[in-house]
């Protein structure tokens, strides 16, 4: 399968308002001679000798991998490289997460989960003013968390955003944006620690492992769902959660979109599965250095 039809199967959340999607991937080049793109590919020295942290077994890791212009800029040879690590580097962790990433990115992505089966709300943030005024899109999470909880009360909220603005966190403005608009202030716990998506989703589940036997529904914009869903659902798996999954989005028909915000998002999404399945550490995309070496010993 090309870059071309791997583009067109992915299903956006919302068809009618991401249409730009079929409309940009007609301009992408298809790379049909697979022969030539793997010359291209070994012309480059970017290769980095890597040890496994589990089997200690050393490898080659085409660094291009790690870097977001490679996904941005050449997605092919990004899928190329992804094939590669997928099918020659057997026992590695590095091959679980690209075959993990394979199958996350080609599944469809299914958002009528039921809210009977939930007594959580986790809204992630998103970045402030310089003023600390909440973005369009942070009030676009708000606003639909404060109609799930206008309609199921019993509900608690997770805010989670430790972004700074004015020496005031995310998290803090969308506690006092709730709570002036309906939220009962006992019904909203506060995660403001996390500096990105990851982090939110490892201390909110902290929190949500001490109040609830239940489950949890994620609230984001609908250009951030799938990435948050599937890193919250392969995180409860990593922890054996017992947790029921629900999700709403936001969706701002006044966003702009392009191929390059596609991406982008594959890239973060890879990244962020690595970190999140313990691949490699929380704070950077980056191997630690304990797991780099350029002699196999």
């Amino acid at each position: 399968m090309n870059l071309l039809e791997m583009f067109k199967k992915k299903k956006p959340v919302n068809i009618d308002s991401l249409k730009w999607q079929l409309n940009e991937a007609a301009k992408i080049i298809a790379f049909e001679d697979m022969q030539s793109l793997r010359a291209l590919q070994s012309s480059f020295s970017q290769n980095d000798r890597m040890i496994d942290p589990i089997s200690r077994l050393a490898w080659l890791v085409d660094g291009r991998l790690l870097q977001r212009e490679t996904w941005i800029k050449t997605p092919a040879v990004a899928n190329i490289l992804l094939s590669d690590l997928a099918t020659y580097l057997p026992h590695s962790k590095l091959t679980e997460l690209a075959r993990k990433f394979m199958s996350v990115t080609e599944a469809n992505f299914n958002i009528d989960q039921q809210l009977h089966a939930v007594d959580f709300i986790l809204v992630l943030a998103n970045v402030l003013s310089p003023n600390a005024e909440p973005s369009v899109e942070l009030l676009g999470r708000l606003e639909v968390t404060r109609q799930l909880y206008q309609n199921n009360p019993e509900l608690k909220v997770i805010v989670s955003g430790g972004g700074i603005a004015k020496g005031i966190t995310e998290a803090e403005v969308m506690r006092h944006w709730l709570m002036a608009h309906g939220v009962a202030a006992e019904d909203i716990i506060v995660e403001d620690k996390s500096r990105d998506t990851v982090e939110s989703i490892i201390l909110s589940m902290d929190i949500w492992e001490k109040h609830s036997t239940k489950g949890i529904c994620l609230v984001t914009s609908s250009s951030h769902m799938e990435r948050s869903f599937v890193l919250l659902s392969e995180y409860c798996k990593r922890k054996d959660f017992a947790v029921n999954l629900a999700c709403q989005i936001f969706e701002n028909p006044n966003a702009s979109h392009s191929l390059t915000d596609y991406h982008l998002e594959r890239f973060l999404l890879f990244k962020d599965l690595g970190r999140i399945l313990g691949i490699w550490d929380y704070q950077t995309y980056k191997i630690p250095p304990v797991h780099r070496s350029y002699e196999h010993k």
